[in-house]
């Protein structure tokens, strides 16, 4: 493990266990409020406090309009240093902002992250500071490389807010089409193995072989690019071993770069976004002759059916 992947782990351990620095000056907890120029705004700049549960933050824009309650999404981007010089987390840099559904906080770790009592505080266009302290952390618990003198930075900033309702109904939608994804991919695997599909499938060099079920309209992702995706993933008996549309959550991940199989590196890019194709993938460019137990067998040729959502 490299030291940014170390720090990377290092940071989601502390946003769950770490305490947030006790001591503060009276101006840093007095909710000072430094009105913006713009008398007509309906806005404020510059609110200092603490969260619920502690944390310093600095509320740099303040829309006063909507805020999130549970079950809510909110799509935000966010920024984490270590001791505000050490980029650890950037959504900037993925081209994509986080959309986190907010969890009741007795299913939250105790005291939660900084950011889910940040995205409480926070309406659309609002952006924030916040201060994770590590100092009432016992020093023989501390990894390599962290020291109780350290502390995180999180700058985060608020893009949309949707509602509980339109959360839950997203949800279901996407859960019954796990149901009818399954049921066709089953239905596919029979007519290929049957010879019925030879006329529609198209083969690359590889010995990769696709049918697209819709062409999208959007863009193809580029060598490097990063695409957004649902997918249900199946044996040839029909078996399957993994896919998103049950858990209503999406893929994300890098094109290009080795983060999936071969089989998906070369065939996502074949898509425009929004399409949606059927992958049959053979072993070489799948999980190879040791497969992946114990969901994927030795030699095991692999479908997919894949729905490209968001290439950015």
């Amino acid at each position: 493990m490299n030291y940014n992947s170390f720090l990377l782990l290092v940071l989601t351990l502390f946003s769950f266990l770490a305490c947030e620095k006790p001591a503060a000056t009276d101006n840093d907890a007095s909710g000072t409020v430094i009105k913006s120029d713009d008398t007509n705004a309906k806005m404020e700049t510059d609110v200092k406090g603490r969260t619920p549960t502690g944390y310093k933050y600095v509320h740099h824009i303040k829309n006063n309009t909507q805020r999130a309650i549970v079950g809510d999404r909110v799509k935000y981007h966010k920024i984490v240093y270590k001791n505000d010089t050490t980029l650890l987390q950037s959504t900037y840099l993925l081209l994509e902002p986080r959309a986190d559904v907010l969890s009741p906080k007795d299913s939250v770790a105790n005291p939660p992250p900084p950011t889910y009592d940040a995205l409480f505080l926070m309406s659309p266009g609002d952006s924030m500071t916040l201060y994770q302290y590590l100092d009432t952390f016992p020093p023989e618990k501390l990894p390599r490389g962290i020291k109780n003198d350290d502390y995180f930075t999180y700058h985060m900033k608020v893009i949309d807010i949707e509602p509980r309702a339109e959360v839950e109904r997203k949800l279901q939608a996407l859960k019954k089409r796990h149901f009818s994804v399954t049921d066709s991919l089953r239905t596919f695997i029979k007519d290929y193995k049957a010879g019925k599909l030879k006329d529609q499938i198209v083969s690359t060099g590889s010995g990769l072989q696709y049918l697209m079920l819709r062409e999208g309209t959007g863009e193809q992702v580029k060598d490097g690019g990063f695409v957004k995706v649902h997918y249900q993933g199946m044996l040839e008996n029909g078996e399957l071993f993994d896919g998103t549309f049950a858990k209503a959550q999406p893929y994300p991940t890098r094109i290009g770069r080795k983060r999936v199989i071969a089989g998906w590196d070369e065939g996502i890019p074949l898509m425009k976004e929004g399409g949606e194709a059927i992958f049959i993938v053979p072993y070489q460019l799948g999980y190879g002759i040791a497969g992946s137990p114990p969901g994927i067998p030795e030699r095991a040729d692999l479908y997919f059916l894949v729905n490209l959502i968001n290439v950015y």
